[in-house]
């Protein structure tokens, strides 16, 4: 449950609180609780608790930390309080960024094909969706 990551860091996506390359593991100390899964994206990191919260890490160029407009992102995790109301159970991560929450609804993130979402945003359909994984 515990996190290290090593690599480069030009735009803080490894959440030491620095944009300094690493060669050797580091922990990252700044997630309270245990991780359980890890998404590397482009230049940023999106991460998922045992509780089910979603940290992001990095660059926000696209939006994709979720955390508001573009800006330089964060080198420190950042908690996506706009999740908060439902436990999450996977993520993933490319230039953009996506979670599914525990009642099968899939939340993106950044741009993609159809835009930029800067926030969370629940994927919608005519039918009703039950996405078990993605």
């Amino acid at each position: 449950g515990r996190l290290f990551t090593c690599g480069r860091c030009q735009n803080g996506q490894l959440g030491l609180g620095s944009f300094a390359d690493e060669a050797a593991p580091v922990y990252v100390s700044k997630i309270p609780d245990k991780v359980n899964q890890v998404a590397c994206g482009q230049a940023h990191t999106v991460t998922l608790t045992m509780k089910g919260e979603v940290y992001v890490m990095g660059a926000n160029t696209s939006g994709q930390l979720g955390t508001g407009p573009p800006s330089k992102g964060s080198p420190i995790p950042i908690l996506l309080e706009e999740l908060s109301f439902s436990r999450m159970v996977q993520i993933r991560a490319g230039s953009f960024s996506a979670a599914l929450s525990t009642d099968h609804q899939l939340f993106v993130w950044g741009r993609g094909i159809f835009g930029e979402f800067y926030t969370p945003h629940r994927v919608k359909s005519v039918n009703k969706l039950d996405i078990l994984d993605f």
